[in-house]
């Protein structure tokens, strides 16, 4: 699955609780957050990642699929994936920021408050 959209999201996290009802877990989703590029910046990115993740499936993920299940954006377009995720039923978010320390500034300072 590429698309990390809420109604696949809330989709697959409803099915998990149903086939496991006796037994409570939490939802975490994984997503590379590359925030506040730019549209150029942004595009070269995820063309470059598909391009490297297109061996590792049989159906080789899209430029438009690796935008789609990552954070992208500025803050209002990342605060808002993140609310949907959270609407959708998931607990928790694993941000792979890049580059690394930019990207984990950005979340510092721009993201995280939001949600503390």
């Amino acid at each position: 699955m590429y698309s990390k959209s809420p109604e696949i999201v809330a989709e697959l996290v409803a099915g998990m609780r149903v086939q496991r009802p006796d037994r409570p877990f939490e939802v975490a989703v994984s997503a590379v957050g590359l925030a506040d590029k730019g549209e150029t910046e942004t595009l070269r990115w995820a063309e470059m990642y598909a391009d490297e993740r297109k061996h590792r499936f049989p159906v080789p993920p899209t430029v438009d699929d690796i935008l789609a299940a990552n954070l992208t954006g500025g803050v209002e377009e990342v605060s808002a994936r993140l609310d949907a995720w959270a609407e959708a039923g998931v607990d928790y978010v694993v941000i792979q920021p890049m580059p690394p320390m930019e990207g984990t500034r950005f979340f510092g300072e721009r993201i995280i408050h939001r949600y503390a």
